[in-house]
Formats: C-alpha cells, sequence, structure tokens
C-alpha cells in the first residue's frame, strides 16, 4: 500500500512538470505571436493593405462596361517566414508593394516596365480568376509558405490561395500567374536603383 501511495507521488509531481513545461511553452509561444502582433500594428502596413483591398474602379478612375466582368485589381500577398509581403496592381499600371516590417514600395506607375509588368499580370489574373471564390473577408493574411491573389473585380473580390513551393516548382496551375508577380516584383525592385 506504502509503495501505491508512494507510486502516486511520482506521478502527481511527474505530471506537474509536464504541465508546467508545456504551460512555459505554450506561454512562451503565444508570447512571441503577440509580439509579432505589436510589430505588425506599429507599421503602417495592415492600413494600406486594407486600402489596397478596398479600392474601387471609380477610385481608379477605370470605367467598367455594364454586365462586363473585369479584373481590375490583383493584391498578391507572399506569407514567408517573419515577414508579409503584398504587392498592390491595378488596371491603371499602377503597383506597390507593402512589407509588414514597414518597408515598401509605392507608386510604381511612373516606369514604363512596371506598367507593362502590371499588365501582363492583370490579364493573367483574368484567364485565372474563375479559379477563385468569392469572399468578403479580407482580412485574413496568408499563412507562412502560402501566397493569396485577391482578384478585384466588378463584381467583387475573389481569393485564390496556393502554396508557394508549388508555384516555383511549377506544379500548380496558377505558376503564370506567380511568374507574372515575380516579375512585377522586380521591377518595383530595380525602379528603387533607377531613382
Amino acid at each position: 500500500m506504502e509503495s501505491l501511495i508512494q507510486y502516486s507521488g511520482y506521478f502527481v509531481v511527474a505530471l506537474c512538470a509536464i504541465g508546467t513545461l508545456l504551460y512555459k511553452r505554450y506561454k512562451f509561444l503565444g508570447r512571441e505571436k503577440l509580439i509579432q502582433q505589436i510589430q505588425l500594428e506599429k507599421t503602417p502596413y495592415l492600413g494600406l493593405r486594407k486600402l489596397a483591398l478596398e479600392m474601387t474602379p471609380t477610385q481608379l478612375g477605370i470605367d467598367v462596361e455594364h454586365g462586363k466582368y473585369i479584373v481590375y485589381g490583383i493584391i498578391y500577398d507572399l506569407g514567408l517566414p517573419d515577414i508579409c509581403m503584398t504587392i498592390a496592381a491595378y488596371k491603371t499600371g499602377d503597383a506597390s508593394l507593402y512589407t509588414s516590417l514597414g518597408g515598401g514600395i509605392l507608386g510604381g506607375i511612373k516606369q514604363e516596365k512596371i506598367r507593362n509588368a502590371v499588365n501582363g499580370f492583370i490579364e493573367c489574373g483574368q484567364t485565372l480568376v474563375s479559379y477563385g471564390i468569392q469572399v468578403t473577408n479580407i482580412d485574413q493574411l496568408p499563412k507562412n509558405g502560402y501566397a493569396n491573389f485577391y482578384f478585384l473585380t466588378s463584381d467583387g473580390t475573389c481569393l485564390l490561395t496556393e502554396q508557394i513551393k508549388n508555384l516555383e516548382h511549377g506544379s500548380s496551375p496558377f505558376t503564370s500567374l506567380f511568374t507574372q508577380g515575380d516579375n512585377l516584383i522586380n521591377q518595383l525592385r530595380m525602379d528603387i536603383n533607377i531613382d
């Protein structure tokens, strides 16, 4: 009987130790996530992204024929380790890049190469928009390793999500869109070096 009580005591001590370790681990992970959220809120990233996603054809000066279905913009989010990057591109030829760390490039419309890259991106998006799903919640950032393509259309917003590794390796039917988006990112980056 004493050995049963002794083993029960060891069991309780072991259970408490495991519980304490698990609590500290989850508390630490929760604190890390909270720190990332606070850092994200200190940058203009979420506000700029929201503005980009809520842009209308009228605000952009785009006339949409009644009954015509067009993609007038694509908001492209990349979920990377420790950072989220968003590219906003519109049928007007304008493009911007924002990062959750606070950096970015605004107003890429001034360079012809950027306007051409935007047009290729939007045209490619027009061919793939039918694969997207209609959404009203635009606040969700992509998980690490995923890309979100929000198609701004004359009939609402559609979302297409894909793993970045599938896009990079060409095993996704949306690789062409990823390639066009990558070209746009490169043109925006080169624009920094031009100025």
